[in-house]
């Protein structure tokens, strides 16, 4: 009884010797099942991997996983096999196996983002370094490298090895594929790496245009600008019968390009018109959630992200005209949810880095250079004086509308929060006031065509609303110079839109509360008798436009701004 439990203990210990012993030999014959299956499959589909390795993650991951299937082993097992060989027997290893073990190992990385995976895969490439004249494993080198910087976050490289990538493989190739394709061979099986150029195209133009992006690389992208031109130009998209036009990132070039020549450019800067592209996307993904669920907490979170993505593109402008496209967009986003405020009746606090009046400062400043050519020293000098124009009309369009929906919600506020009423009429009527003030210095025959027919029509709001604002919302806590103030914007708002029918009786009203109503038919008069003078006012009311007697009146000022001007 005494030596029971030293037996039990060998026991014990035996048991756990088999055990290990076992583990051991099932590892083994795995190991050796794996080495036994062979790596050709994979060896093709690793040659031909430029046709999917800038597909997404998802996409990839299902590829390899399909391919995986196919060769009786996964690429994890492919890696292991090869490596245990090339570990072995490295005097055997040529330039096919190292190539292909270190696309095997960036397919890893980019479908798993595991940096591991993309260092090995550096490791063997770059063995290919000082190598000369052969296209494939060159494009390898510079292609893995270009993803090794971007997971550094560095632009600077990224942009290097890109450019190198282009001269020491793209143009080298272009002539060849052209005589390729004059005598139908550039699909042949022996035509060789050259056939492989509409993908590489189509690589370059998705590593740089998105991959870029989602990698948070914002600076440096600069020099890649004329790749992307050229990408544009007769090369990306431009072989549907390799592939299909649908399958390219065409069409979202085209959109990188005009807005590289547009408008909304930063002087043709590259790093500003792709920062300032994915900050639209997203505002767009704001804008969906703000549609569907209102201002949730996802909501706002989606409004910060994309504020903060609309200051990096502002701190990245280096001109007026990329400044002034950032403010459009951001001032658009801040009307949105102002009238969102207002529409759902909440208040919830959205972080917002931009103002109103920064908007009109940056007008202000592009307007200051408006003679003798100077617009061009602000970033238009490649877009042409026209988009010069159109920055300003569009920026103004924002400043007013922005403008408008916020007065809007804080007069909707002082019916729904009466112990902050006077507060909020007066926030309204500052609003109101900034705009006429804007509208005042720069509505003028010096200015015109700078400024939009709509402004007109906002300065009549503006001017309704804040007379609205005392006369209508105020509960009597007004002084008497708000109220005069207010009547004669009644009267402002008549001389710029005589048609409002309820303004007549409005005015007629505020004159009364003030014991002037003895001055009404002097006030109106002028305003009566140049309406009727009017050609311009003739042949808008005529062809029936919103406001006229043969029309319905909207909001829609465009086609009442010449006869206001």
């Amino acid at each position: 009884m005494e030596n029971q439990p030293r037996h039990e203990s060998v026991a014990c210990k035996l048991t756990t010797i088999g055990a290990f012993i076992a583990t051991t030999l099932v590892a083994g014959i795995a190991s050796a099942q794996i080495a036994a299956i062979d790596t050709a499959r994979w060896d093709g589909y690793l040659d031909y991997a430029y046709v999917y390795a800038s597909a997404n993650a998802d996409a990839l991951r299902t590829r390899i996983d399909d391919y995986g299937r196919e060769a009786g082993m996964t690429l994890d097992e492919y890696v292991t096999v090869v490596s245990t060989d090339v570990r072995a027997k490295p005097e055997a290893v040529d330039d096919a196996l190292r190539r292909r073990l270190a696309i095997a190992n960036l397919l890893q990385y980019l479908a798993t983002r595991e940096p591991q995976a993309l260092d090995r895969s550096v490791e063997l490439i770059n063995e290919f370094e000082e190598q000369q004249g052969r296209h494939q494993n060159l494009y390898w080198y510079h292609y893995i490298h270009s993803n090794r910087a971007l997971e550094k976050g560095s632009g600077s490289e990224f942009t290097r090895h890109t450019l190198q990538l282009w001269l020491q493989v793209v143009v080298p190739l272009e002539s060849p594929y052209e005589t390729l394709q004059a005598l139908s061979l550039s699909q042949s099986a022996n035509s060789g790496f050259v056939s492989a150029l509409p993908y590489v195209y189509e690589n370059v133009a998705r590593i740089v245009l998105i991959r870029s992006q989602e990698m948070g690389i914002r600076r440096d992208l600069d020099p890649l600008s004329a790749i992307v031109r050229m990408l544009a130009q007769g090369r990306v998209g431009a072989h549907p019968d390799v592939i299909p036009y649908e399958a390219s990132s065409k069409q979202y070039l085209d959109r990188i390009i005009a807005r590289l020549d547009g408008p909304e450019s930063d002087a043709g800067s590259l790093t500003f018109t792709l920062v300032l592209f994915e900050a639209g996307k997203y505002h767009d993904h704001a804008r969906s959630l703000l549609a569907s669920e209102g201002l949730s907490k996802a909501t706002i979170e989606a409004i910060g992200v994309s504020s903060g993505a609309y200051q990096t593109a502002l701190n990245l402008a280096h001109t007026l005209q990329g400044q002034s496209a950032v403010y459009a967009r951001v001032l658009r986003q801040l009307g949105e949810v102002w009238a969102a405020k207002q529409r759902l009746g909440v208040d919830p606090y959205v972080e917002a880095p931009f103002t109103i009046d920064g908007a009109m400062r940056v007008w202000r400043e592009l307007y200051s250079v408006h003679a003798e050519g100077e617009w061009k020293q602000v970033g238009f000098r490649n877009t042409g004086y026209e988009s010069y124009v159109l920055s300003m009309q569009t920026l103004w369009q924002e400043i007013q509308e922005s403008s408008l929906n916020a007065a809007d919600y804080y007069l909707t506020r002082s019916i729904t929060d009466p112990a902050r009423s006077d507060e909020h009429i007066r926030s309204a009527a500052r609003t109101y006031l900034r705009y006429l003030a804007f509208f005042d210095q720069h509505s003028t025959e010096q200015a015109a065509e700078f400024v939009p027919d709509a402004a007109y029509f906002a300065a009549y709001e503006a001017a309704k609303g804040y007379g609205d604002a005392f006369l209508a919302y105020a509960g009597g806590q007004t002084t008497a110079t708000e109220v005069d103030t207010a009547v004669e914007r009644y009267l402002m708002a008549l001389g710029i839109f005589p048609f409002d029918r309820h303004l007549w009786p409005g005015y007629a009203s505020a004159l009364e509360r003030q014991g002037r109503a003895n001055q009404y038919l002097a006030k109106v008069r002028p305003i009566a008798e140049s309406v009727a003078r009017s050609r311009h006012v003739d042949a808008w009311i005529q062809a029936g436009e919103p406001g006229g007697p043969c029309g319905d009146r909207t909001s829609d000022p465009a086609a009442f701004g010449q006869a206001s001007r």
